[in-house]
This record gives structure tokens, C-alpha cells and sequence, in this order.
């Protein structure tokens, strides 16, 4: 049986309390720090999510004016279809003469 001082001293009430205490101490400072790394998420997400909002008004966007620029160049093409009848038929009619 080991009944020396530093074998009493170490299974003391005292310093199991204080081993606990550190132990604790070590998981609240765990806790802490999953807490920050939460939090941090959460404001990644909300950023994200602040993101994502302002890309998709972007392509709502970009949808509008590129169905604005379809119709824009479709009216063109048909008047210079328009036009080029015209230049043809005035072509026809003085060839004609």
C-alpha cells in the first residue's frame, strides 16, 4: 500500500475538486468556442441568404432585358424585311419602266 504524502496530497478532496474544476473549465471553453463558430455561421448564412436574394433580383434583371432586346431586335429584323420589300418592289417598278 503506496501511503505516501504525494499519493495523499493527489487523492485529496481538494484536488479532485480542482481537477474537475479544470475539466469543466476545458469543456465551457469548448462550449464557447462552438458557440462563436456557430454564431459566425449564422451571420454567413444570413449574408448568403442576403446574396442569393440580390443575385436572383439580378437575373429577374437580366431576363427582363434580354426579352426587351428579343422583341427590340425582332420589330428591326421586320423592318428591314419591310424596308428591303419596299427596295425591291421600287426596284421591280423601275426596272419594269
Amino acid at each position: 500500500m503506496n501511503t505516501s504524502p504525494q499519493r495523499a496530497v493527489k487523492d485529496s478532496p481538494e484536488v479532485t475538486q480542482y481537477v474537475q474544476l479544470e475539466e469543466l473549465n476545458e469543456a465551457l471553453e469548448m462550449v464557447r468556442e462552438q458557440e462563436q463558430q456557430i454564431l459566425g455561421l449564422l451571420e454567413m448564412s444570413e449574408m448568403l441568404k442576403s446574396e442569393n436574394e440580390q443575385l436572383r433580383q439580378q437575373e429577374e434583371q437580366l431576363k427582363a432585358l434580354l426579352e426587351e432586346t428579343a422583341r427590340n431586335a425582332r420589330a428591326k429584323e421586320e423592318e428591314l424585311r419591310k424596308e428591303f420589300s419596299d427596295q425591291i418592289g421600287m426596284l421591280i417598278e423601275n426596272t419594269a419602266e
